[in-house]
């Protein structure tokens, strides 16, 4: 703080020694005694002389008066003067350097949802507050921008945003946005941070309900899948989607079987006669021409497998959008399902699980399902029991 006062007490002012953009600058002015007197504050740039703010104010005796300066937002000048000018029955003349505070205030951009579809309304709030949590009363205006693979920008205009279309160049990007704010006394123009808004490329999406890994083969296994809207509503028109498997399938070794009696070489001896020349064979690498490496083993077999696909299934979104789906694979040997699900009335709207089978030593299994509706303390509850083998009975705990 700085003090103003003359010698004789007939007046003093005290003010702070800093101002900030965009908020007011307040100082008190006291008039001692019967002098009155008409106090005139000017902020003025010390390299120009240009007066940027002005107020008038008129000081009574024995009164204590806050006079209170509106500070402009395009304040970037780091030398600022206050001139305090006194007329009437008591007169001066001061000039004091203010410092300016940078920090103005801070821009926030607040949307109605996070993510936004192709033809749906962005809602958005912007205001800006002062550092001392003041909410700052201007206009406002959006600029979008639009990222077109690093080969410039596009500008949205507010009327497009508010309504986005369902244009391609919308489809796979993301909003970028940036708010300028408008002093409307000064025309100056304060950009805030960048806020992001996002736009998916399609409207639904498919999940997995329960996050499944592994299925039973020769068993009937329910998934769940659910049909919603990126914001997590239900579709109102679902449609039909189709699922389709893929079983992968483990081909069993052979049984190892006598080797054929060794043939009778021109020599009479009983060892039968290496290969002279390369031949194609398969390997560890696939198949080469040439002989084996030297770690190879012809008794260690790489497994081998074979695919299946079994017969699509196109099933009805009911209205909650929630899918029953049984998969049943017969093969016992089966060690892994691959599954795709795709909206019928949008291609892009898909979804996709690897499912591996349980382990059995025994290569036999067993799903128990409950069959009554509302289990209750002390009441009996109804159980169904499957397997891939007969069994007489069963123990529980």
């Amino acid at each position: 703080m700085r003090l103003f006062r003359c010698q004789d007490a007939r007046y003093m002012v005290l003010t702070p020694k800093s101002i900030q953009s965009c908020a007011p600058y307040s100082f008190s002015a006291r008039a001692f005694g019967n002098h009155s007197y008409t106090l005139k504050t000017e902020l003025q740039r010390s390299y120009s002389g240009n007066t940027i703010s002005s107020i008038t104010t008129e000081i009574l005796p024995g009164d204590t008066n806050t006079v209170t300066l509106q500070v402009p937002c395009n304040l970037t000048s780091w030398s600022i003067y206050l001139i305090l000018t006194g007329t009437g029955e008591t007169t001066f003349n001061n000039r004091q350097y203010l410092s300016v505070n940078s920090r103005n205030m801070e821009i926030i951009i607040q949307t109605d949802k996070k993510v936004y579809k192709p033809g749906q309304t962005v809602k958005y709030r912007v205001f800006g507050v002062r550092s001392d949590l003041q909410v700052v009363c201007s206009n406002y205006t959006v600029t979008v921008t639009l990222d077109k693979n690093g080969k410039g920008t596009t500008v949205i205009t507010t009327e497009k945003l508010k309504t986005i279309a369902y244009g391609r160049y919308l489809s796979y990007k993301t909003i970028i946005g940036q708010v300028n704010v408008t002093d409307d006394a000064t025309g100056a123009t304060y950009i805030s941070q960048t806020s992001q808004i996002s736009v998916t490329r399609t409207r639904e999406k498919l999940s997995f309900v329960l996050n499944p890994q592994n299925y039973k083969p020769a068993l009937v296994n329910r998934f769940y899948i659910e049909l919603k809207q990126m914001d997590g509503k239900p579709v109102l028109e679902p449609g039909n989607i189709i699922v389709s498997a893929r079983v992968k399938i483990l081909i069993p070794e052979e049984p190892a079987t006598e080797p054929p009696p060794p043939s009778e070489n021109s020599d009479n001896s009983s060892t039968p006669t290496p290969p002279t020349t390369p031949r194609w064979r398969y390997g560890h690498y696939g198949w080469g021409y040439g002989y084996p490496p030297w770690w190879y083993d012809p008794n260690c077999k790489d497994p081998q497998y074979r695919y299946e696909n079994l017969p699509e299934k196109n099933l009805t979104v009911p209205a909650n959008g929630l899918v029953t789906y049984d998969l049943l694979v017969n093969e016992t040997d089966s060690v892994e399902v691959y599954l795709k699900v795709y909206y019928v009335e949008d291609t892009d709207v898909y979804t996709s699980r690897t499912l591996t089978s349980f382990k059995s030593p025994s290569n036999t299994f067993l799903s128990v399902s409950l069959k009554t509706n509302k289990p209750a303390s002390g009441k009996k509850v109804e159980l169904e029991l499957k397997a891939t083998r007969e069994f007489s009975r069963v123990y529980y705990t």
